[in-house]
């Protein structure tokens, strides 16, 4: 039987699964991606996505539990890291001067509480609508059904207020610098080490994050800019 307290206490069991939790999140951005081009396509093709996503809601319950206990593992597993890194280097360096880290990896301390505010954020605006759930959203909507949200409207309402619409901008952005440290290091922690090889997972990472990032920013610019979202 597999020890997972073992593989869990060991500090590459840890990278491990902040790779593997990380994996899962970052599959997940590119399929919410894809679904929210639909908001190119007009309100009837953004919210029949909407409706085909609530048609089965066994398998969203299901995916939200594993996308939450991805979320769990990957903030635990920074947490961990994080501290005994601390542990190991208690009085800091008078000067810092960075060799082989980069700005990405320099700010992921920075845009990991970021990402996470986000996260919490976009949940609270348009997917639960709850009693109180929704109140940061000014006009939730939901569709004739009475159940499924108005993700055109909703998506496109929020947005189109400037506070709103510059947060997922910065937000997005924010995003794109962890999404790419964390790709490339979830292929380090997965075994990937040559030059070619990690060249290879830089240009991968690199990709993805500018589909992701961009195409969020993309998503959030024309709404704000009232390009889409409107009526």
């Amino acid at each position: 039987m597999i020890d997972v307290g073992r593989i869990w206490r060991s500090s590459a069991g840890t990278k491990a699964a902040m790779a593997v939790s990380g994996m899962i999140l970052f599959g997940f951005t590119i399929v919410h991606l894809l679904g929210n081009l639909n908001m190119f396509l007009g309100r009837e093709h953004m919210n029949g996505y909407a409706t085909t996503l609530h048609a089965v809601p066994e398998v969203v319950y299901a995916t939200r539990v594993v996308l939450l206990g991805a979320l769990v593992v990957h903030v635990a597993a920074m947490i961990k890291l994080r501290g005994a890194s601390n542990a190991a280097r208690p009085v800091p360096y008078k000067v810092v001067t960075p060799v082989a880290s980069t700005m990405y990896s320099r700010t992921m301390r920075v845009t990991g509480p970021i990402v996470l505010a986000f996260i919490v954020l976009h949940l609270l605006n348009l997917t639960f609508h709850g009693v109180g759930a929704n109140a940061l959203h000014p006009d939730f909507r939901l569709q004739a059904d009475g159940t499924t949200p108005d993700a055109y409207h909703n998506l496109g309402t929020l947005l189109r207020l400037p506070l709103w619409g510059v947060f997922y901008l910065v937000a997005n952005a924010c995003l794109g610098f962890h999404l790419w440290h964390g790709a490339v290091a979830m292929f380090r922690s997965l075994g990937l080490s040559g030059d070619r090889q990690m060249a290879t997972a830089r240009m991968g990472a690199t990709a993805l994050t500018a589909l992701v990032a961009g195409g969020n920013v993309i998503i959030a610019a024309s709404i704000l800019s009232r390009i889409i979202g409107q009526g």
